[in-house]
């Protein structure tokens, strides 16, 4: 399990519950996640910055989004890593850094990104590898109102 404090900490805890490792970050943490493996962890800041650590908490990649970030979630084989930011873009990447595709909502994404899929049953596709997004919630913040967007791989909304 992966944990963030109010101090800017990250932590990576075992099974056992001792913590295997801990990263502190110069800037307050709003999100992170862990792969199903334990083996990639994705941290965001609230700055914009974007992480991607190894299971032994070093830094693989990371990537500057140039706006506040509001929500991260990387899918369980750690194969995509998807993004919500204050500028109401949700950025798609591959484990490797590479930024897939960005799409614009409607509204300010809030929080609420929900599982990504790693399988076909999101794009029908064989070796489509689930590009598919499900459960971004984003709204206007002066109605408080929420909607449900869907982004299929090519990163267009589905309704």
């Amino acid at each position: 399990m992966v944990v963030s404090t109010q101090s800017n900490r990250v932590a990576l805890v075992g099974n056992d519950g001792e913590s295997k490792w801990t990263r502190e970050f110069d800037r307050p943490v709003v999100g992170v996640d862990l792969s199903s493996l334990g083996n990639t962890v994705v941290v965001g800041l609230r700055t914009g910055e974007l992480y991607c650590l190894d299971e032994d908490g070093d830094e693989l990649w990371s990537y500057n989004l140039h706006a506040r970030l509001e929500d991260v979630q990387i899918s369980k084989s750690g194969r995509y890593i998807v993004a919500g930011s204050r500028d109401t873009y949700t950025y798609f990447f591959d484990s490797t850094g590479l930024l897939l595709w960005r799409s614009k909502a409607d509204g300010r994404i809030r929080q609420g990104i929900g599982p990504l899929a790693d399988d076909r049953r999101k794009t029908g596709k064989r070796g489509d590898a689930g590009h598919g997004l499900r459960g971004t919630d984003y709204g206007q913040s002066h109605r408080h109102r929420l909607e449900h967007l869907v982004l299929d791989a090519a990163g267009d909304p589905q309704r």
